[in-house]
């Protein structure tokens, strides 16, 4: 036992200190701190990190589907004479592609390769978004793998995981936060103490060192997903004013009852959408995950401390990111 090491912060485990460790761990179970009890706060904060993920995914696509509704709305309206872009033909489609879909045709006048659709300028965004989304989340996953893992062999796969992740997010970080990445080696390199004897023991140090390592990344990241579901809320509250204008527009006594009532219904739809899209502050939830993570640190830096604050700070993230799932990948029709 003595002469094990812990890489992550440099630390010499002697037997003495797996005592000390020991002791502490007992104390901790007296007192009610137990680290199992951070697997409930741990896991709300996978999923809430897993909806905004899927709000930034399905949020983007959403904004293509509006793109693409409103010019239907124009099309059928005007009766334009349409055709389908070339990219349909000559290009794989990838997220930052120009998409295959039908357009008017200009007047008299032959196509040209500005008259093809593009992509929202937002859209473009996600090529370069997806990259930060994705080591988030695996982190946040690692994080639960570790507080749930049952037995050593589950402990030592999850701990490898969470090393990885670590690493991945500093690499992601890196671009917004110059020098984070010279952490990593230490990071990726984390070997944990005391495997196999003392799992509860084991898993509350792979909290502990996990999520201090990887604080300074997160508010990295939560800073630049948040800009970003607010430009994206944005950019479809734009899309869905102009196209509910002209629904309302169109609206007279010209058509028929039945006609009316369609086009009154997608109206509404449309309001209903924006609406749900402009109260539902879509930034808020990245700001909530900052703290959440603050608190978190905070907590196993200190488990001996009343962790009120940290359950208050995780649902408060939950419930944001819920609503801000709810209302971006909500289709507009």
């Amino acid at each position: 036992m003595g002469g094990q090491k812990l890489v992550f912060g440099y630390r010499r485990v002697s037997e003495t200190a797996s005592l000390v460790a020991a002791a502490a761990l007992a104390a901790l179970l007296l007192s009610g701190c137990s680290p199992y009890e951070y697997s409930n706060e741990v896991s709300a904060l996978s999923t809430g990190v897993d909806q905004l993920s899927s709000a930034v995914t399905t949020g983007y696509a959403n904004l293509t589907a509006d793109q693409a509704a409103q010019l239907q709305l124009a099309m059928v309206d005007k009766k334009l004479p349409v055709t389908i872009a070339k990219s349909c033909f000559t290009v794989k489609a990838t997220i930052d592609s120009p998409p295959c879909m039908l357009f008017t045709l200009p007047n008299h006048r032959p196509i040209t390769d500005a008259d093809q659709p593009q992509l929202n300028v937002v859209a473009l965004t996600q090529a370069k978004v997806m990259p930060k989304l994705q080591p988030l989340s695996a982190y946040a996953h690692a994080l639960a793998a570790i507080t749930n893992a049952a037995d050593v062999t589950a402990f030592d796969a999850a701990s490898k995981r969470l090393s990885g992740s670590i690493g991945n997010l500093a690499k992601a970080a890196d671009p917004a936060a110059p020098g984070a990445s010279a952490i990593a080696p230490a990071v990726t390199n984390l070997v944990l103490w005391l495997v196999g004897e003392k799992l509860n023991q084991d898993r509350f140090d792979a909290l502990h060192d996990g999520v201090i390592a990887a604080d300074p990344y997160v508010q990295v990241i939560a800073i630049d997903i948040g800009d970003l579901l607010g430009t994206i809320a944005r950019a479809r509250e734009g899309i869905l004013t102009v196209e509910a204008g002209e629904l309302a527009s169109g609206l007279g006594p010209r058509l028929t009852t039945a006609a009316y009532t369609d086009r009154l219904n997608q109206g509404t739809a449309v309001i209903a959408k924006l609406n749900g899209i402009r109260q539902a502050n879509a930034a808020d939830p990245a700001t909530a995950l900052a703290a959440a993570h603050t608190k978190l640190v905070a907590a196993v830096k200190d488990p001996s401390k009343d962790y009120s604050a940290l359950l208050s700070a995780v649902g408060d993230f939950a419930t944001q990111a819920k609503a801000v799932h709810d209302a971006l990948t909500a289709p507009a029709r």
